[in-house]
């Protein structure tokens, strides 16, 4: 029985914490959007969109200034916050911090070219690339069904303890019972919660959330 019940609450800690991961994750797609904008797309672009003074940024990390390097990404924090030191003149450094670099190099990895629809008048029209809300259904789904999977590994256990098993809003509920029960993981989960608030808070202030 503690065995089951260590495993439900590292089963729903498991799940909080890949949640905000994910949430997180979007959050730093977003902000290195906006720093591209602002920065970047006045002489870079990606497919879709941009100037063209500086090289198309997609797959920048398999350029050849970079894909030989020991550490690509670490070279390419370095390169945008100081380009002389491979060399290069034409850029001026960015006062971005590595988080910054990291997120905006997030984006570009991320970054879905926007698509061109051709109307029956033969008039382009642009269409939106993947919105936040698409985004956060996806993880929605990928999030249920991660939970139904570690609910049916719950279940095995019991059968082979010869335990009865339980349905899926069963289990649920049990197992919000003995998470909330536990106070050190709730105490973790409402810490983990506030950083994260605190972050949006941030950068709605900041005006890039």
């Amino acid at each position: 029985m503690i065995l089951l019940k260590n495993f439900t609450i590292r089963i729903l800690f498991i799940s909080v914490f890949t949640s905000l991961c994910f949430i997180s994750i979007s959050q730093d797609v977003a902000e290195g959007e906006q720093i591209f904008k602002n920065v970047c797309k006045a002489c870079h672009n990606l497919p879709g969109g941009g100037m063209s003074t500086g090289p198309d940024l997609k797959d920048v990390l398999n350029s050849e200034k970079f894909v030989n390097q020991e550490d690509p990404t670490e070279t390419f924090i370095k390169y945008v916050q100081n380009p002389l030191t491979l060399g290069v003149k034409a850029m001026p450094a960015q006062d971005l911090d590595d988080t910054q670099v990291l997120s905006v190099l997030e984006f570009i990895n991320t970054y879905v070219p926007e698509e061109q629809e051709v109307s029956s008048n033969e008039e382009i029209v642009v269409a939106d690339g993947m919105s936040s809300v698409n985004i956060l259904l996806i993880i929605s789904i990928i999030l249920v069904i991660f939970i139904i999977a570690l609910i049916s590994i719950k279940n095995t256990l019991k059968k082979i303890q010869d335990q009865k098993t339980e349905t899926i809003s069963e289990s649920i509920i049990n197992f919000c019972k003995v998470y909330w029960a536990n106070s050190k993981a709730v105490l973790v989960s409402a810490f983990i919660l506030f950083i994260f608030v605190l972050k949006i808070v941030f950068d709605t202030m900041m005006g890039i959330g």
